[in-house]
């Protein structure tokens, strides 16, 4: 079945997107697999989903990538010290491993935090009923109405612009006509 949506990209699309990415890098795998799993998922093309990545969702999940970066760094040093501990580890080794597991805690602990903020604020939004949408749609009103208020006035002012263009023509021809 050939994958041609069109239609825009939901939240929860987004999300998932999202997650999925970000799952991608903390495990060590590529972006591109990324993007194949979710185009199956969702019916898009992995350039699609890698187009809206790059060019929407990614901006909104910094911290989260920097956080999926550093767990990926993470794994990958704390697989190189058990491939390579054959015996026990020095001191000088374990002050490292132990920093690595606290930098791991700090960055799951701060990642976990922007997670619940931006539920929190998502909930605010739901509860108000203030969706992007209804932002949108209010300023569309307004900028209407404004537009209205402004062709109206403009309309007057022609009138008034014909009427003092006649006027000047009736003096003309008065004084032409003496």
């Amino acid at each position: 079945m050939p994958k041609t949506r069109q239609d825009s990209w939901t939240e929860k699309e987004d999300i998932l997107l999202a997650d999925v990415v970000l799952q991608s890098i903390s495990d060590g795998s590529t972006q591109l697999q990324a993007f194949e799993e979710v185009g199956k998922q969702l019916s898009r093309t992995s350039a699609a989903c890698g187009f809206r990545w790059n060019s929407y969702v990614r901006r909104q999940f910094k911290s989260e990538i920097e956080a999926a970066k550093a767990k990926r760094k993470q794994i990958k040093i704390g697989r190189s010290l058990v491939e390579t501990s054959i015996t026990e580890p020095s001191s000088e080794e374990g002050k490292v491993y132990e920093e690595i597991n606290n930098h791991q805690f700090e960055g799951i602990v701060h990642y976990l935090k922007e997670i619940y903020n931006k539920s929190k604020l998502l909930d605010h939004h739901r509860k108000v009923g203030d969706s992007p949408e209804k932002e949108l749609k209010k300023k569309i009103n307004g900028l209407s109405k404004q537009n209205n208020d402004l062709q109206k006035e403009l309309h007057s002012k022609e009138e008034a612009y014909k009427g003092l263009v006649d006027l000047m023509e009736q003096a003309r021809r008065m004084v032409e006509n003496k």
